[in-house]
């Protein structure tokens, strides 16, 4: 206790010199060193990260240098972007050129990369993005990049970039990104001598190229359709989209269409008939390899963008002799589009190095040497079409002449969050095949998606010292929503005048708010404050994205440091700055009983993960087939660290977050196995069911146990429950001694409509009159060290006594231990291990995770 006390006084001394120096020392720009919330597809490639060389504001010798982060690293990908990097070097002999290229079809691997590059506050001078929604809806919407319009000024890019691109890299009236290029994502490749041997012509219609294929297989092509890894099955799937619904319908879908109809099960369907033609080995193979089928026979058709010509070119084949081209089969005259683009961070390490990179890449003869290798055409609308093949000079006509629609695979059309949650449902569908579940999944990720269209208007926002304030939680029901409530009661007691307006969003762990959240934050239309999890989850995301004021002013004023926890302020703080008003401490390691139930079968509670399943084993025979009650998905990954905690000990469980320990060890096997195990206990409606509804089982006596955060006694609170009569609760077997934290906080967002009422609402939030009104009722215990015990009951007391006294480990579930994107692999591998049960590849998926995540070397 004495190293911790010695440590929190250093602590604050450094936090207090901070300060001084902020305020001596004028516009100084301080460094964030955690993560940022960059939505990355979690399922297409295992990240593999590049070393790049480390550059500040010169080189060696002096020289300038300029860092561009990209994904083409092969075939004519590479070749494209060498010939605009030789243009570059010609131009500016005196700039060193750092290409940070990172191998991964579609960027899945590259943005991986460059969000922990992000985090650690390293950007790049300029990146790739895709325009429309992964570029608006990830760097833009966290505040990452610098308006461009003053290049589009200079250079003359408004009379020459498209009217159907320009939007889709804006947003309230700033351009934030050069195209370099247009690229086809709807292109059927084929072997036309293949098709002679065979007798087979192009098809043009689905119909026809079912038929087509049924013949090659037939003849003892048993594969006639080359398929790579995930991600190019999720490209096959917005052409099948395409060419079964038609444009209008495609289009609905990403607008609010119904993905539920009989026209999206008929393209389902047809898409599964057409995975019936492809390779057994598609999720070994690169995009590049599924094309080298096709070009050594051993398939005769590929689909993919038409980058996969500038491999073709690379590989010296001849158009229309060694392979040719159409639309996807149904797709004739619509180009379903991408567009690549690089962009200007904020804090660029060589910013004018990076504007000549960026004059470059817009510049006509920039995109005349990239393009024709690359496989593309250029975004200008001037290129000299004597420099481009056969195929491009076609696709340059398709262009101008085509139904435009984009890609969902590469960015247009939808968030990245949207898109995670479709190609989550996809990897499961491609394991198991079916139909009817996968478009169910595809139903609840546009229902769930609140995606907005881009804005292109400039935003206004109204800042106010009396008008309302607007709080953003998950707070909706149960003791959390009572809690609330008690909390504004507070607020308007101090602030008649004030109107509040509770912008509490369903769904537990906050998930669903966090999404709404995001579309806000994108929309620039923040709320005047928002709930988040201390830890990875708030320094990770808002606070690496520049999104929120730091509050130091707030502790000065209400002498915050002399009573809110040491243990907290480290996890709400960068680089001097503290940045949320912590309102409670929640436990998560929490097992709830039903004590009438344990009476009845004669059975205790357990204390070991041993005697647990020998308590619910002994439940089992005697008639309980469904012991544990467990709810949706993210309540299974509460409990899987729990699990985590009670098998490992809490130095395993907090080796496995700081990189210290390996995911591929046999003690982690054996916790995974335990996880297994327990799941065996569980109710098979687990996925239908909310954290109060498992909860309410317990209570009904339909089952013995449930693992949650305290939150659940607040919940059986409000319903009226006597603690030790009808609940009773304990550690979770095997973590006893361990308290597995969490805590929410309320933040102060940049550009606030209403600062002053928010400062008045963050100054309840971390008062005692506000914590002692909240928590009692929620079921937590205050921040605050100072909080009114005898406001407390039983287990609240008992969890006030833990925390003094037991051993801290952080959540993964709720914020503390892992960053955004890891914690959603691990999340993506959990849903894959639901519906498989396989403890292997879910270990498999967990280890290559942690390597994402940069954490794992």
């Amino acid at each position: 206790m004495q190293v911790k006390k010695l440590r929190f006084t250093l602590f604050v001394l450094l936090l207090l010199f901070g300060l001084l120096l902020a305020a001596c020392g004028g516009d100084t720009q301080t460094t964030t060193e955690t993560t940022t919330e960059t939505a990355v597809e979690t399922t297409e490639e295992t990240t593999t990260e590049t070393t790049t060389e480390t550059t500040t504001e010169t080189t060696t010798g002096g020289m300038d240098a300029v860092e561009v982060f990209s994904w083409w690293t092969g075939g004519g990908e590479a070749a494209g972007l060498d010939a605009m990097i030789a243009i570059f070097k010609e131009k500016y002999p005196d700039t060193q050129f750092i290409n940070a290229a990172v191998a991964g079809g579609a960027g899945t691997n590259a943005r991986a990369v460059l969000a922990t590059r992000l985090q650690a506050n390293d950007p790049p001078d300029s990146w790739q993005g895709h325009a429309g929604q992964e570029l608006i809806g990830t760097y833009v919407a966290a505040n990452q990049l610098e308006p461009l319009n003053f290049l589009y000024e200079e250079e003359g890019w408004y009379d020459v970039m498209p009217s159907t691109l320009i939007p889709l890299m804006s947003q309230g009236g700033n351009i934030y990104s050069v195209p370099v290029n247009i690229h086809r994502a709807n292109v059927l490749w084929a072997n036309p001598k293949v098709l002679a041997e065979y007798g087979v012509d192009m098809p043009t219609t689905l119909d026809e190229w079912f038929a087509t294929m049924d013949e090659l297989q037939a003849a003892g092509m048993e594969e006639p359709l080359a398929l790579g890894e995930q991600w190019t099955a999720m490209h096959l799937l917005e052409t099948i989209l395409l060419a079964s619904l038609g444009p209008d319908g495609y289009e609905e879908l990403w607008t609010g269409g119904d993905w539920s109809t009989p026209a999206v099960t008929k393209a389902l369907a047809d898409f599964e008939k057409t995975l019936s033609y492809t390779n057994s080995d598609a999720s070994a193979l690169s995009w590049q390899d599924a094309g080298q089928l096709v070009v050594d026979g051993d398939a005769a058709f590929n689909v993919m963008g038409d980058w996969q010509e500038g491999f073709f070119r690379e590989l010296g084949l001849t158009p229309n002799e060694d392979y040719v081209w159409a639309p996807v089969p149904g797709t004739a005259g619509n180009f379903q589009f991408l567009s690549d683009s690089f962009v200007l961070p904020k804090g660029a390490p060589h910013r004018e190095a990076a504007i000549n990179w960026l004059r470059l890449a817009g510049s006509k003869e920039g995109q005349d040497a990239f393009n024709p290798v690359k496989g593309s055409i250029p975004a200008r609308n001037d290129g000299d079409r004597s420099l481009y093949g056969v195929y491009l000079q076609s696709a340059m006509d398709d262009w101008a002449s085509n139904r435009v629609v984009g890609s969902l695979t590469h960015g247009v059309v939808a968030n990245d969050s949207w898109k995670s949650e479709i190609d989550t449902a996809l990897g499961l569908y491609l394991s198991n095949r079916n139909v009817a579940n996968f478009q169910s999944a595809l139903t609840a990720a546009a229902t769930g998606a609140d995606q907005e269209a881009i804005d292109t208007t400039a935003p206004t926002t109204t800042a106010t010292v009396s008008g309302p304030v607007e709080i953003f939680s998950w707070w909706t029901g149960g003791g959390e929503a009572a809690g609330l409530d008690a909390m504004i009661k507070v607020f308007q007691a101090q602030y008649p005048d004030v109107e509040f307006i509770n912008a509490a969003v369903a769904g537990g762990a906050g998930t669903n708010a966090r999404a709404v959240l995001a579309t806000r934050l994108q929309a620039n239309d923040p709320p005047d404050s928002w709930q988040g999890h201390a830890g990875q989850e708030l320094i990770g995301t808002y606070v690496a994205a520049n999104q929120l004021e730091p509050v130091n002013f707030l502790y000065e004023e209400n002498g915050w440091l002399d009573v809110m926890p040491e243990t907290l302020i480290p996890l709400i703080s960068q680089d001097g700055n503290i940045y949320s008003v912590p309102v409670n401490i929640h436990r998560a390691n929490v097992l709830w009983a039903n004590p009438k139930v344990l009476a009845e079968y004669g059975v205790e509670m357990p204390a070991t993960l041993d005697e647990w399943f020998a308590v619910m084993d002994e439940l089992q025979a005697a008639g309980m087939d469904e012991p544990l009650a467990l709810g949706e998905q993210w309540t299974a990954l509460h409990l899987f660290e729990t699990i985590l905690l009670a098998s490992l000990g809490p130095d395993g469980y907090d080796a496995i977050w700081n990189g210290t320990d390996d995911w591929n060890s046999p003690e982690v096997t054996q916790a995974l196995a335990n996880f297994a195990k327990i799941l065996t206990y569980t109710n098979s409606d687990a996925s239908a069911l909310s954290w109060q509804d498992a909860g309410q089982l317990v209570v009904d006596g339909d089952a013995a146990f449930n693992v949650m955060g305290d939150w659940q006694e607040g919940f059986y609170r409000e319903l009226g429950l006597t603690p030790n009569v009808d609940y009773i609760w304990a550690p979770v077997p095997g973590t006893a001694g361990n308290f597995q934290f969490l805590s929410d906080s309320f933040v102060l967002p940049v550009g606030a409509p209403n600062r002053e009422a928010a400062i008045a609402w963050l100054t309840v939030a971390g008062s005692q009159a506000g914590q002692d009104a909240f928590n009692p009722v929620k079921g937590s215990i205050p921040a605050r060290s100072d909080g009114d015990r005898s406001l407390y009951g039983e287990y609240l007391l008992s969890a006030m006594d833990d925390w003094a006294s037991d051993r801290v480990t952080g959540s993964l579930t709720h914020g503390v231990v892992a960053n955004d994107s890891w914690k959603a692999e691990i999340d993506t591998a959990l849903g894959l291990f639901l519906g498989t049960g396989d403890v292997a590849a879910f270990q498999s998926a967990l280890v290559n995770a942690c390597a994402s995540s940069g954490t794992c070397k």
